[in-house]
Formats: C-alpha cells, sequence, structure tokens
C-alpha cells in the first residue's frame, strides 16, 4: 500500500468516525430531554393533585388558588429542594421551575326553567395550569404543560346549601277546568 492509499484510508475513517460520534452526542441529548420531560410531567401531575386536594378541603378551596392566580415554586418541599430560587425543584440532579396559573372559567349561565322565572345563575370552574420548565432546556424545546379544570360544587354552583334541592317545573298544554 502506498502512504497516500493510507492517508485516504485514515480520513474516510476519521469521517465516519467523527459522524458516529455526533450521533452518541445527539443520541444522548435527546435521552437526556425525555428524562427531563418525564420528570416535567410528573412534576406537573404533583401540582396539579396538590391542586385538588386544596379545591376539596372546603368551598373555598377553589377561591384561595386564585389569591394570587399566579405562583412560581410552590409546594417545595425538602426532597426535591434545589436552593435555586428561580429554579427551585431537583430531581436526579436537574433543576425545574414549576408554574402553577389559576383561573374562573365561564361554564355557562342560565336557569333550569326555560323563561328565566326561578334563578339566573353563572357557573364557574375553575382551570389550573401548571408549566414545567428545567434549566439547559434550549429554545427549540417546548415547556411541558399540563391543565385541570375542576367543576363547581354542585351545592355552590345554584346557591343551595348541601342537602337541598331545586325542582324546576314546567306546566303546559291545556288548562284545568273546574267543574261545578
Amino acid at each position: 500500500m502506498s502512504i497516500t492509499e493510507v492517508l485516504v484510508a485514515i480520513l474516510v475513517l476519521g469521517i465516519f468516525g467523527a459522524a458516529a460520534t455526533q450521533l452518541v452526542i445527539e443520541a444522548t441529548a435527546v435521552t437526556v430531554n425525555n428524562a427531563s420531560r418525564i420528570q416535567a410531567s410528573a412534576l406537573a401531575q404533583r401540582e396539579l393533585d396538590f391542586a385538588a386536594e386544596i379545591v376539596s378541603a372546603s368551598v373555598e378551596g377553589a377561591d384561595s388558588l386564585l389569591d394570587p392566580s399566579r405562583v412560581v415554586n410552590p409546594n417545595v418541599t425538602p426532597e426535591v429542594a434545589s436552593g435555586d430560587p428561580d429554579f427551585a425543584f431537583q430531581v436526579d440532579g436537574q433543576r425545574y421551575r414549576v408554574e402553577r396559573n389559576a383561573r374562573r372559567q365561564l361554564l355557562g349561565s342560565g336557569s333550569p326553567c326555560s323563561n328565566d322565572t326561578v334563578v339566573a345563575v353563572k357557573q364557574f370552574a375553575l382551570e389550573v395550569t401548571v408549566t414545567v420548565t428545567w434549566q439547559g432546556m434550549g429554545v427549540a424545546t417546548r415547556p411541558h404543560v399540563a391543565s385541570k379544570l375542576f367543576a363547581p360544587k354542585r351545592a355552590t354552583a345554584v346557591g343551595l346549601a348541601n342537602g337541598e334541592s331545586l325542582l324546576a317545573v314546567t306546566i303546559s298544554g291545556a288548562q284545568p277546568t273546574v267543574e261545578p
């Protein structure tokens, strides 16, 4: 073999080696990003579970989530605390930022009767949206977003106390006659 053939063979092997190295680096980055997204999903679900506990604890629970409506890094516990005020959660060496937003969502309004003679009520649900970002996620990666809609409690939706019901009746058709 001549020196030219040896140099060409080394060049070709170098190109294949560089391409293989680049593929391994990109695959590793995708794997790390996927692992971070899975943890972000778990953190978002954890925050929605906390919100569900607050809503189910009392009638005022939903209102307590609305004040303030935007909270950054709520419910940090010692086992997940990173010490960083912006990315307060740390799981498997990765730091995360959890943002919870709550707002009222109009479900509808109206009355159980067609002519609104009994009661007209606007019904609102509570929508909680959790957005999780992480350090080093890059500009091409979107944050993980999860949301849940909490329906109003039946009694509070129409202004009734517990155990009470509302009955709406519409009578139509022939007029009653009185016999002598």
